[in-house]
């Protein structure tokens, strides 16, 4: 009872702010949003870029730290090239991990990888390269520039190279690099819902946009790669060096207002703008529909609250079970080791221990089995004790 009334005063307490927040919003900030098209443009526009930036973020991240994981590896370390061969072909056959593995020496050599025909890699040192140097020298992780395969399929990928440590401590012995497949990002930008005349752009530092949802990428005739908005102010501010905020800029001749956030994975940018006509349009609908908005929201967070009390009422009652299930394995364990040094006769002791585990563990029967040797079937095995629970035949 306790628990169900925790929930309901969570409800409670949830409706109450949400009330208070829906009765401000109908009282006081629907009439001054009508004159502020543009606050409320940029707040949507910021909160849309931070979601996006977010899973950008994860994906980044588990990829990176999937790969920092492998550096750490013994093979890797003390460059074993022969095992790091099949531990590479190994991480690339799992799904996720990305399209190619390599390991780099100190000198900047390829050693090993998983990309073919891998001889091609072979022919020259690489350490006045970018993606061996910043993580040999500096011990740093390299993000690479995106690039575009045609073949064997369309791809867009991007490299990540880390340092390989000899240990925590030593020197560093080479570099690991892997490449990451960018088409699953480009089409989830393609399809995250927006206003209309909203789009989403993904850039790298160095202004290459990575992804775009208004325009099919792969479509256009110099590549996915090539789409150049370096005379727009608000790329213009990312490659600057900006870590985020909003601005009215010129795109493709139209005026619009844009919002941008640099990821903190690798210094990426998520760009999303809106032409001003179509934000100065929706003002004189803007007041039905926060109305509107705010009383789903208000039913949403209501239903929201209450699954989550009831989901953290089931994960409290499952662990209890598991602890309760814990509790009674140790407890058959202690009883069993009980039985069997209370000095009892063998065979009645170990009937008496199995009763114990068949009780704890809520199975129908019980074993104990012997094996040993025939001189004509070889090893062989054979049942000393049985116990089975009421009901269940021998």
């Amino acid at each position: 009872m306790r628990k169900l009334g925790w929930q309901a005063q969570l409800v409670a307490s949830f409706a109450l702010v949400l009330s208070g927040w829906l009765l401000f919003q109908l009282l006081y900030v629907v009439p001054y949003v009508r004159d502020q098209a543009i606050e409320t443009k940029e707040a949507h526009q910021e909160e849309i870029v931070r979601s996006i930036a977010r899973e950008l973020d994860v994906d980044l991240t588990s990829f990176e730290s999937e790969i920092t994981r492998l550096v750490q590896l013994p093979e890797f370390r003390n460059m074993d090239i022969a095992s790091q061969r099949s531990t590479m072909a190994a991480q690339v056959a799992l799904e996720g991990l990305g399209t190619s593995i390599a390991v780099m020496d100190a000198e900047g050599w390829f050693v090993s990888g998983t990309m073919e025909p891998f001889s091609v890699y072979t022919t020259r040192s690489y350490a006045d390269s970018a993606f061996f140097s910043v993580p040999f020298e500096q011990g740093e992780t390299y993000w690479a520039t995106p690039r575009f395969y045609s073949e064997p399929e369309e791809i867009v990928g991007v490299s990540i190279s880390v340092p390989i440590w000899k240990s925590d401590a030593g020197e560093r012995v080479g570099v690991l690099i892997a490449g990451m497949r960018l088409n699953e990002l480009v089409q989830k930008v393609a399809d995250y819902p927006l206003e209309e005349r909203t789009e989403i752009l993904v850039m790298d530092g160095e202004g290459t946009v990575v992804a775009h949802s208004g325009i099919d990428l792969f479509a256009l005739e110099a590549g996915p790669l090539s789409l150049d908005l370096g005379g727009d102010l608000l790329v213009q501010a990312i490659m600057a060096g900006g870590v985020g905020g909003s601005l009215e800029h010129d795109h493709d001749g139209t005026s619009c207002f844009g919002t941008y956030a640099v990821l903190e994975s690798n210094g990426w940018a998520v760009v999303v703008h809106t032409p001003v006509d179509a934000i100065l349009a929706s003002t004189h609908a803007l007041s039905m529909r926060l109305t509107t908005l705010n009383v789903g929201l208000f039913v949403v967070a209501l239903a929201a609250s209450l699954a989550v009390g009831w989901q953290i009422a089931a994960g409290r009652k499952r662990a209890e079970d598991r602890l309760r299930q814990r509790l009674r394995y140790e407890q058959a364990l202690a009883r069993c080791s009980e039985t069997l040094l209370a000095g009892a006769s063998g065979d009645e002791a170990v009937h008496e221990a199995l009763n114990h585990l068949l009780a704890a563990s809520r199975v129908s029967r019980a074993y104990v089995f012997e094996n040993f040797e025939d001189p004509s079937d070889g090893l062989c095995s054979r049942q000393l004790f049985e116990v089975c629970a009421p009901g269940i035949s021998p």
